[in-house]
């Protein structure tokens, strides 16, 4: 919680800060208040310093319209029921800056997705991080090309030994889950890209349209 001080007027001497008794007490001080008043520790109600106060503060957050389509800002500090508010208002963007707002998510829809793994069908759990997909591939790679014949692998936490064909379908799988997450991130995008204006960009849900373009990959 921050603190401010007022005079008892009801003029806002210094919007709400870190409470510190020394600083406190040397601006009660400079505006002619008394800073013997000033409490070594932040206090939960008002505290009287002679002609002015020092006040609790509160900030009135309200949820986003939309997350894409919206900027925060909140209104001036205001004397209410001893405590000193503001509260949140949201400012719609344009549509440009909506446009790249839902670029950027629906790329961390399909990065989240694309990484967070896949189960084979014989149950077996493949990770498919970025430094996953580059060992699987590598590993694929050096079994295709001969340079080895089998290879020590460890999967869904127990160790195996792994030729081309045990690795080829591995890797193809792992190559389809991702190529289908790409697949997925460019139809939404073009929805994105499409989209005729403010209402029909902020009417996207990106979650829903991706699962919805994915499954039909």
């Amino acid at each position: 919680m921050k603190h401010g001080i007022t005079s008892k007027a009801g003029r806002i001497i210094c919007d709400p800060i870190p409470y510190s008794a020394d600083r406190f007490r040397d601006i009660i001080t400079r505006h002619g208040g008394n800073p013997a008043a000033v409490p070594d520790k932040a206090p939960l109600v008002p505290v009287n310093c002679g002609p002015l106060q020092i006040l609790p503060s509160a900030e009135n957050q309200t949820p986003a319209p939309n997350q894409h389509g919206y900027q925060s800002r909140f209104t001036q500090w205001a004397i209410v029921s001893d405590t000193l508010q503001r509260s949140t208002t949201w400012h719609l963007l344009p549509d440009d800056q909506i446009r790249e707002n839902l670029q950027d998510a629906i790329a961390d829809i399909r990065w989240q997705k694309e990484t967070a793994g896949i189960t084979l069908p014989n149950g077996i759990k493949v990770k498919t991080d970025r430094e996953s997909q580059g060992t699987i591939f590598n590993g694929y790679n050096s079994l295709k090309s001969g340079l080895l014949q089998s290879s020590k692998w460890k999967f869904s936490g127990q160790w195996v030994t792994v030729t081309l064909t045990d690795i080829e379908p591995i890797a193809q799988a792992v190559s389809q889950h991702v190529s289908a997450c790409f697949d997925a991130e460019e139809a939404v995008s073009t929805q994105i890209d499409n989209a005729a204006d403010t209402d029909a960009l902020l009417a996207i849900d990106l979650q829903h349209e991706f699962t919805q373009a994915l499954s039909n990959v």
